[in-house]
């Protein structure tokens, strides 16, 4: 079992995502950085997309990467099935590659937020939602769908997390994570890898990244 982290020009949250499957019980030989000139993730058993300012957000966040030559093996990986994580800029860059579904715009106030927010947790629709603490740092961040898009999500059970208290950005419905209709392609703003311990205020992200650990797992 191996896991990438997909680095393009202006990723930031790789190295803390490595930190974070470390610290949940993969080890070191199990994770690898790979690129954007990367043509085939095969051997790899899942990936994560990090946050961050990929090409400068050119055009518009996650526009230039599609066209990356990393693009057609990460399309190739979702359809084996195996689990796909974008967070922040990874998960504008799921939808540019319609793999999830929607869009973003810039924050209802047209400024960078940062900082922690509540979020709703609903992986598992028959179990009750969990409300967990973590960071969120981006300008185009209200994710938008249209109507129909959107009862598509609900009944698919496809809004996996929700801002609990206030809806920073103006996504629609309060979402902040979603997933495809399979369930391996999930996409978050919200950045699990920088809530890993109560020093930097909150540990909750361990939450999310246990949960994909014990996925990867299971039957092993």
């Amino acid at each position: 079992m191996r896991i990438a982290i997909i680095t393009f020009p202006g990723s930031a949250d790789g190295s803390d995502i490595l930190e974070a499957l470390l610290s949940v019980g993969f080890t070191e030989d199990q994770v690898a950085f790979k690129n954007e000139q990367t043509t085939s993730l095969e051997e790899f058993s899942g990936i994560f997309i990090p946050g961050g300012a990929v090409y400068a957000n050119a055009v518009r966040p996650g526009a230039v990467a599609k066209v990356a030559p990393v693009a057609r093996a990460i399309i190739a990986f979702s359809e084996s099935g195996k689990p796909i994580i974008g967070i922040g800029n990874g998960f504008q860059i799921l939808t540019e590659l319609a793999l999830l579904p929607g869009g973003f715009l810039k924050n209802k106030d047209l400024r960078t937020v940062n900082g922690f927010v509540t979020v709703s947790e609903t992986f598992n629709a028959d179990q009750p939602p969990k409300t967990l603490k973590l960071p969120i740092s981006h300008l185009y961040g209200q994710y938008h769908v249209d109507n129909k898009t959107l009862e598509e999500l609900k009944e698919h059970n496809q809004i996996i997390l929700g801002y609990a208290e206030h809806n920073p950005n103006g996504s629609v419905c309060a979402i902040s994570g979603v997933r495809n209709k399979a369930g391996n392609v999930i996409g978050m703003m919200p950045k699990p890898e920088r809530a890993m311990s109560k020093l930097v205020g909150s540990e909750d992200g361990r939450t999310l990244f246990e949960l994909f650990f014990h996925h990867m797992t299971k039957g092993l």
